[in-house]
């Protein structure tokens, strides 16, 4: 049933059996599936509904595009931080463990003892075969030398050939440890940073309360030491990403270079790089006391220049070996 005064457009489609008020205006290529009991109603749209309820809804659904983009959008950045939402927390271990070998450069036996640690700790170093037990803390402006390993020292107490044992826990992205050292050097055990990664994926990784403090590099910032060559530039960016590149003017060698795209390859793709040297640098190491511990189950030795057999003897006697060969890769 239709009341009086009503103005219906064209293309509509009106169900049977319903009442329309009085004076109800239904706008063109509308659908009324429904009653509209209210004087004097307008509606609109498909399913017919209250006119300004389909204007506003009109606008929208013109919008809709830029809103399901919107929306996208906000869901990858959501889901981006539910998988990245452990970077932006604090971690230490849950338990204990030790791991123990000889100093590369020193050649005496050293047990180190990663240790949990309170939030704020930071990671630091403590030598438990000295009085008191001093804390030496692996700080940048701790370090006293890099020739051949990462020295640190603190009051005259130092740590030598940390760059392992770091390397280690920053893959790790471990933010709070304490390591006991029981001599001056950490283990060099196969010459990479596998056993201690391996080490701290044993004890457990426990998530802190508190979040990370990040450094947000603003601008490129670079240094070039012109004594080595080493050069180092570090640039803005969303995400932490390392390039290396390393040429020591080697034929053998050659220049190469690798990129650690994310931290989270750091175990799989990285942690078992080991530490190498050229055979023509063994004797220059010897002479300044260095590479006590070292042979070649801690150490690659990369051979770039012709050596004769006296060379080889020489080197056998010096590496308490009957022999020494070299062999093509």
């Amino acid at each position: 049933k239709i009341g009086k005064n009503c103005m219906i457009g064209g293309q509509c489609a009106i169900v049977g059996h319903i009442r329309i008020a009085d004076e109800v205006k239904i706008a063109g290529q509308s659908g009324v599936a429904s009653s509209i009991t209210e004087k004097g109603k307008i509606v609109q749209g498909p399913m017919a509904f209250d006119i300004k309820d389909f204007q506003r809804s009109y606008i929208v659904f013109k919008k809709l595009p830029e809103i399901y983009k919107t929306i996208s959008e906000i869901k990858r950045a959501f889901l981006l931080d539910e998988r990245n939402k452990n970077e932006w927390e604090t971690k230490t271990i849950k338990q204990s463990i030790s791991i123990s070998g000889i100093g590369l450069h020193t050649g005496k036996e050293s047990t180190i003892t990663f240790v949990p640690a309170k939030e704020d700790f930071g990671i630091k170093f403590q030598r438990t075969d000295l009085e008191n037990k001093p804390i030496i803390e692996a700080n940048v402006d701790l370090v006293v030398h890099t020739n051949r390993g990462t020295n640190i020292e603190k009051n005259g107490v130092g740590i030598h050939t940390t760059e392992h044992v770091l390397a280690a826990i920053t893959g790790a992205q471990i933010d709070n440890l304490l390591i006991e050292i029981t001599a001056c050097e950490t283990p060099i055990l196969d010459g990479s940073s596998i056993e201690f990664t391996n080490a701290l994926k044993k004890a457990g990784i426990k998530i802190q309360e508190k979040d990370k403090t990040y450094f947000q590099v603003k601008r490129k910032i670079a240094y070039k030491d012109e004594d080595t060559g080493s050069e180092i530039s570090i640039i803005p960016s969303d995400k932490f990403k390392v390039s290396v590149e390393i040429d020591y003017n080697s034929t053998t060698l050659q220049k190469q270079n690798s990129v650690l795209e994310d931290i989270s390859e750091f175990e799989t793709k990285f942690s078992s790089s080991r530490t190498f040297c050229f055979l023509h640098e063994l004797d220059e190491l010897l002479k300044n006391n260095l590479i006590k511990g070292g042979d070649i189950n801690n150490a690659i030795v990369i051979v770039d220049r012709d050596v004769d057999e006296r060379a080889l003897a020489k080197l056998a006697k010096t590496f308490n070996k009957e022999n020494i060969a070299v062999q093509e890769k």
